[in-house]
């Protein structure tokens, strides 16, 4: 496995709880993008689909958000055990 095959499923992994998470909160991926400062909703639509990396600030906005810990998003670090870094 490579290195950047291993950080692209993270990141699809991320994009499909932060998807979840804000389909159920009833926000929209304009509403999300305004709340994380981010000039187009198009980032949004990245991150959920993998294409683009969550920063560490943005998750933590994310968290407080969405009522959620870290772990839910990236999970527990024994998750990631035999991930190549």
């Amino acid at each position: 496995m490579s290195k950047k095959l291993s950080f692209k499923q993270l990141d699809i992994q991320i994009g499909q709880k932060i998807k979840g998470c804000r389909q159920k909160a009833n926000y929209s991926q304009t509403n999300l993008a305004e709340l994380l400062k981010y000039e187009s909703p198009t980032a949004i639509s990245l991150i959920e689909s993998g294409e683009r990396s969550l920063k560490i600030h943005d998750l933590i906005i994310l968290c407080q958000l969405f009522d959620k810990d870290y772990n839910h998003f990236i999970g527990r670090p024994s998750e990631h055990k035999n991930r190549i870094i």
